[in-house]
């Protein structure tokens, strides 16, 4: 799947952009993402990280930790890639900056 198709895919995810920005500052438990996302139940999260896991934006990671195991999120240069577009477009919208694409 192309790229931009991916995107366009990610901006139609409640929460999606929320959890890769929060997972670009540092990996995090699914409790730790619940605990600092807008959304309210785990269920919204688990679909969203399903989502941006088959896309390849996410890794699931379980490392044994002595006798436990320890379960995180990490974002993936996909993901990186990603959140730079969102950000692009972020900063032509508050630079109120119109683009034009080839007629084709």
């Amino acid at each position: 799947m192309k790229t931009i198709d991916i995107f366009k895919a990610v901006l139609s995810k409640k929460y999606a952009i929320e959890i890769l920005k929060l997972l670009k500052e540092e990996d995090r438990t699914f409790t730790g993402l619940k605990e600092h996302t807008s959304a309210k139940h785990n269920p919204q999260i688990d679909r969203v990280l399903k989502f941006l896991a088959r896309f390849a934006l996410v890794s699931h990671i379980i490392q044994k930790a002595g006798p436990k195991e320890v379960s995180f999120y990490r974002i993936n240069q996909r993901g990186k890639d990603i959140l730079e577009l969102y950000g692009m477009m972020e900063d032509n919208e508050k630079a109120d900056v119109e683009i034009s694409l080839p007629a084709r």
